[in-house]
């Protein structure tokens, strides 16, 4: 098995714009896994918040990439048994989860199966995906609605957000609406926002506050009817027990957890408690939003809009039309690179 790597730089079509911070691009590490003739692709998007860096991920990668050439491929999970644990102990769940999209994909190549095909045999039902709107003022989000008709809407929603933003929204769309405040809200301001919430027939709301404030969430899960979702409280395999104590629902991230393998074994385990189940994306090109689309078939709710606000996609493979989830004819995931792109844009040559 050979292993390659792309750096590059993905341009957003529109500011964006949450409770953590503003940006107008995302840096990207896109990494290939070649064997028998095929190639499967992943993706790691480095996130600032979460301290990961390009150059950290590639230095890690460069370390690792000995083994993994050497490595006897014959599925993807025996490869993530034996590449996870220094990845995990090191912080590198993100790479984690590239190499084992990557390597999911070049399975599903080299034996000619679909992934979603193989998680979910009896077919292909998936939800719509939203589309984000970043924090603004009613005008601004009323203006990204605009711009992009859409099924579904997932909101970011801020602190200081007045509660009055959500109802010029809803004057200017039918959509289904979701609020997503990035753990930005105590109780005292999820109480205040909660009757416009329930007016403007708010199905969702993600991460209300930080991790570790249990004590509000449980008293505003009391009161509230509305669904809420764990994001940055799931993050890995090991809280979806903990997370199942307090929310109704868990929204699973590739990179977060360490790529699919483990994203599928939190399905499970979070069918097994009862809590409906999403899957997200943070600001990834089709090469990330391939690989967790396969999931889609198992979600009650799906946030894959990632490639929709990048002006240069360097890739193929699943697409989001109007919210619709379409699969790509391909095997795997269907992921294809767009090499023109790529060479304009590689800021790292492969390996």
């Amino acid at each position: 098995m050979k292993v390659k790597y792309h750096s590059y730089q993905l341009k957003l079509a529109k500011v964006f714009k949450i409770s953590y911070e503003t940006r107008t691009h995302q840096p990207t590490l896109i990494v290939e896994l070649n064997h028998g003739g095929f190639t499967g692709y992943g993706e790691s998007t480095a996130i600032s918040y979460y301290n990961v860096t390009v150059d950290e991920m590639i230095d890690k990668l460069e370390e690792v990439t000995p083994f993994i050439e050497n490595h006897d491929f014959e599925n993807p999970l025996k490869l993530w048994n034996e590449i996870s644990e220094d990845l995990i102990k090191s912080g590198h769940s993100f790479l984690l989860s590239a190499i084992d999209c990557a390597a999911h994909d070049l399975y599903g190549k080299l034996h000619g199966t679909r992934i979603y095909s193989d998680i979910s045999p009896e077919g292909t039902k998936t939800p719509l995906s939203n589309y984000t709107i970043s924090i603004g003022t009613a005008k601004e989000m009323i203006d990204q609605i605009k711009d992009k008709p859409w099924p579904v809407y997932k909101i970011k929603l801020g602190a200081d957000t007045p509660p009055e933003t959500l109802l010029e929204v809803r004057k200017h769309t039918d959509a289904k609406l979701r609020i997503d405040a990035n753990a930005a809200w105590d109780l005292e301001i999820a109480t205040k926002w909660l009757p416009i919430l329930i007016e403007t027939g708010v199905e969702l709301i993600e991460q209300p506050f930080a991790i570790k404030n249990t004590a509000d969430l449980d008293e505003f899960r009391k009161i509230s009817p509305i669904a809420i979702v764990a994001d940055e409280s799931c993050q890995t395999e090991a809280d979806v027990d903990e997370c199942a104590k307090h929310f109704d629902a868990i929204n699973i991230k590739l990179m977060k957890c360490g790529g699919l393998t483990p994203a599928l074994r939190m399905v499970e385990n979070a069918k097994k408690h009862g809590l409906k189940l999403m899957a997200g994306c943070m600001t990834e090109s089709s090469v990330g939003i391939s690989a967790m689309t396969q999931l889609a078939t198992e979600l009650d709710y799906i946030d894959a809009d990632g490639a929709v606000l990048i002006a240069n996609d360097p890739a193929t493979g699943v697409e989001v039309v109007d919210g619709k989830i379409v699969y790509s004819e391909g095997f795997g995931a269907g992921i294809e690179l767009i090499e023109e792109l790529i060479k304009k844009n590689d800021l790292v040559d492969a390996i």
